[in-house]
């Protein structure tokens, strides 16, 4: 699940006995979040390095362009900034997840912690904080390789369904139509 603290809250009052997992992409996201701050910040000083940069760190490496690939190398160059440097933690913690027991994960993590408290990056520390508060839950989802994806595409889709519904008179129409919509998708 996510990570914010109304959601832990609904969990811990609904499910008390139910372990919280923190999905991947969620955990990802606070450091990605993170990783912008520093990039918007620094890109006041160095805007002509630092233009057009945004999505290309926040894309995975795997998914780079040849285009983008040359000018990730180039940015390269600039390892003393805080944007280039905090790009490299979200990379390391990353490989976090290649890890299968959760013992060696965090192992894995409490080093890569102490090195992001090093880095004097704010941004990061604030980031690394977080993840150290919730990295029980992290942990678990190692343990279990257990994501909502799937939960939150149909979720994405019933936001469309609804949308799409606005002109219709009642909520049996907007029921009927989810379910179509439904039934099509799991018959693929």
């Amino acid at each position: 699940m996510d990570m914010s603290v109304p959601f832990k809250a609904g969990a811990r009052k609904h499910f008390p006995k139910a372990k919280i997992i923190f999905d991947k992409f969620h955990v990802l996201n606070v450091l990605s979040a993170q990783l912008d701050k520093v990039r918007a910040r620094e890109n006041k000083g160095y805007h002509e390095i630092l233009k057009r940069t945004k999505y290309l760190l926040l894309k995975n490496p795997n998914n780079l362009t040849k285009k983008d690939k040359v000018r990730l190398d180039e940015l390269m160059e600039y390892q003393h900034l805080g944007t280039l440097q905090a790009y490299g933690s979200v990379l390391e913690f990353k490989k976090m997840f290649d890890y299968k027991k959760p013992s060696y994960a965090a192992k894995y993590f409490k080093r890569w912690y102490e090195k992001v408290i090093e880095s004097n990056i704010p941004e990061m520390i604030k980031a690394a904080k977080t993840l150290l508060n919730h990295i029980e839950g992290i942990l678990l989802h190692i343990k279990t390789n257990i994501s909502n994806g799937k939960i939150e595409g149909m979720n994405s889709k019933l936001r469309g369904f609804t949308k799409r519904a606005f002109g219709f008179k009642t909520l049996k129409n907007l029921k009927i139509t989810i379910f179509i919509a439904f039934v099509a998708s799991c018959t693929k």
